[in-house]
């Protein structure tokens, strides 16, 4: 059956390609290798970008893209029934699913759950304990509370009602420190038009670097995002005391942020950093900021100084370049 002329010349146009025979021979390769991968896959919807590439280097795989393009029939089949027979397939094609979502949509692409663990301690896990792990991570643009949760002990010197979110700002006080409106979209505005990128960063893991212009000296960054909970409940390494400059500095809760969050998340500690973080009043709420303490031009790390005792509490040691040169 032949396709649609017309339907062929949109596809073209939406392409960007002259309508030319050249160019309609080469869109009708495209479909039948679309048509041929569709039923490699099957029922099993983002199972495409999981299938290893072909080898450029000669070595061989048990599994590429070639060895899969040549089943047909009977070996379709075969291949179906032993996806089916692995628990692990269903997880990882959710997860495949996500990844090809984000390319056809041409947004970012989501980070999940596993790639905030220790690669080590995720090798040891069974394929029934690393199926949450292949979950899309929670991005949020606002900390999550849920005060029914979690027993909110009062904080000493609160003044207010109880039990409150820990970063209410009472409707007598300055609502904003960078502006004077009772109602403003500052937490918007502040922050920079140029998004950072995640990266991976050697003895260190992952961490973050600026993504074209120039972060200057003094400037919003953004805000550390995650689930409010009392303090105390978490000791992981993936919580950071969030205290309140009104109560005398007092430390109101955590902000946790391994389940849920944004990517300040990933800024690496440093002894030499190159932001820091602050408590300001934005928008209404307290929350915890992340500014720029010197200038930090493009591809340079963004770095915060977590504390003294923040690896050594999660049994790590720091690989910053001022540790790293006194060694």
């Amino acid at each position: 059956m032949r396709a649609d002329p017309v339907a062929i010349a949109n596809l073209i146009n939406g392409l960007g390609w002259e309508n030319n025979k050249t160019n309609r021979k080469k869109l009708h390769h495209y479909l039948e290798e679309g048509r041929r991968w569709k039923g490699i896959c099957g029922s099993f919807d983002g199972l495409l970008c999981l299938i290893p590439p072909n080898r450029e280097d000669g070595e061989s795989l048990q599994i590429s893209g070639r060895v899969c393009r040549e089943l047909s029939g009977k070996g379709i089949e075969l291949f179906h029934s032993l996806l089916t027979a692995n628990e692990f397939v269903q997880p990882m094609c959710r997860a495949g699913k996500t990844f090809q979502a984000s390319i056809w949509s041409d947004a970012e692409v989501p980070e999940f759950k596993w790639e905030a663990e220790d690669p080590r301690e995720i090798s040891r896990l069974s394929m029934k304990e690393l199926a949450p792990f292949m979950e899309k991570f929670s991005v949020i643009t606002e900390n999550e509370y849920s005060p029914e949760k979690y027993d909110w002990p009062k904080p000493d010197r609160w003044l207010w009602d109880w039990p409150q979110h820990p970063m209410w700002v009472p409707s007598s006080d300055r609502q904003c420190d960078l502006c004077n409106r009772e109602k403003c979209n500052c937490i918007a505005t502040c922050l920079p038009e140029n998004k950072p990128r995640i990266t991976y960063e050697r003895g260190k893991g992952q961490g973050v670097r600026v993504n074209g212009s120039t972060y200057v000296k003094g400037q919003i960054l953004e805000e550390y995002r995650g689930e409010v909970v009392p303090l105390e409940t978490y000791h992981d390494g993936w919580s950071m005391e969030f205290i309140r400059p009104d109560l005398d500095d007092e430390p109101v809760a955590q902000i946790y942020s391994r389940e849920m969050g944004n990517w300040v998340r990933k800024v690496n500690h440093s002894c030499n950093p190159s932001a820091k973080f602050c408590v300001m009043k934005i928008s209404g709420w307290w929350r915890q900021m992340l500014i720029a303490i010197q200038d930090i031009p493009h591809n340079g790390e963004i770095t915060a100084s977590c504390g003294r005792n923040f690896l050594k509490g999660q049994g790590k040691e720091c690989f910053c370049e001022v540790c790293n040169s006194t060694r």
